[in-house]
């Protein structure tokens, strides 16, 4: 029915694949969740990839023309989707979401612990997130200073004020890690931190993600009020929305107070499991797919490219193999 082109650029390669999909009968995808396309985007593409600036505003465009090329456009945040809105035509919001795998982890964790310190955590997935963490970072020193019983843990690129080594066992890094350890790590904390610079339209186009996934372990976020996170997180219910002025009294509150940190991370939990789970998430693509004879196909795009009538053949051969195997089923 379709092939999804996730964060692809504009190439020959692409050019070729997006003509045997649609020699096959399938409708074009293109799957975006970073603000890849959108020349405000450039020295971050720029940054990832370690190249000069002109080399990411020429990326910008690539990824831009791919875009173009596709029948339909999916963006993880509704901040994308407003902006492919003025230059694609069929775009949609597809939302990241917690695979069973994560729910499969998460299960047996409890949502607070009785005692003990409070850990403090920022987990950074990728390489450009340190002018999000130096929002947080004096406030965060404060605390540590105001409250012996909390801790501060860091995993991924990060980099931070040395001055947080000064508290010693109290503060923790930890560089990147697998997938699996840093369930485990954010499974251990007692408070999920996700500042993000709102200056930045980049930031600004950000998902969710890191509420989903502490939410999976019970784990309460705190989060800037982007436009994202403000319609994820219900301030005070599921989670806790901070101003960038406002980070040291709102996170004193929660390290003193363990009830109001078991209490948002099991609503957190439940939002998780009931909106971003595998049968959320299943029924949001059905829904997708059973429109996609809706969505028309993009203008000047060629309906078979180079080697068509080999692609329609290999097709036709995928088809009946399928058939049989149903039958035999």
């Amino acid at each position: 029915r379709a092939i999804v082109f996730h964060r692809v650029l504009d190439d020959a390669m692409t050019r070729r694949a997006m003509a045997m999909a649609r020699a096959m009968g399938c409708k074009v995808i293109y799957d975006i969740d970073d603000l890849l396309f959108d020349p405000r985007g450039a020295d971050h593409v720029a940054g990832v990839s370690g190249q000069a600036a002109a080399a990411g505003s020429d990326a910008v465009e690539r990824y831009r023309r791919a875009m173009l090329a596709s029948d339909l456009v999916l963006c993880s945040t509704g901040y994308l989707k407003d902006l492919v809105d003025g230059f694609h035509p069929s775009c949609a919001v597809m939302r990241n979401g917690a695979s069973k795998a994560l729910l499969d982890l998460a299960a047996g964790r409890s949502p607070s612990k009785a005692e003990g310190p409070v850990t403090l955590a920022y987990f950074s997935g990728s390489a450009h997130h340190d002018a999000d963490f130096r929002i947080i970072a004096p406030a965060l020193i404060s605390l540590l200073d105001a409250v012996p019983s909390a801790r501060l843990l860091l995993v991924g690129k990060l980099e931070f004020d040395p001055r947080l080594r000064d508290f010693g066992t109290r503060f923790e890094y930890r560089s990147f890690v697998p997938y699996t350890e840093f369930i485990g790590y954010l499974g251990d904390a007692d408070i999920n931190l996700a500042p993000l610079d709102q200056s930045d339209p980049f930031a600004q186009a950000r998902s969710e993600l890191k509420y989903i996934e502490a939410g999976a372990v019970g784990v309460p976020t705190v989060a800037s009020p982007t436009q994202t996170f403000a319609g994820a997180i219900r301030d005070g219910e599921n989670g806790v929305l901070c101003g960038d002025g406002d980070w040291f009294e709102t996170l004193s509150r929660l390290v003193q107070d363990r009830a109001l940190r078991a209490r948002l991370g099991q609503a957190a939990r439940d939002d998780v499991a009931a909106a971003y789970g595998p049968v959320a998430r299943a029924q949001e693509w059905r829904a997708l797919v059973d429109g996609l004879d809706a969505v028309p196909p993009r203008p000047g795009q060629p309906v078979a490219g180079p080697g068509a009538g080999l692609h329609q053949a290999m097709a036709v051969g995928y088809r009946r193999a399928r058939r049989a195997v149903l039958n035999l089923r």
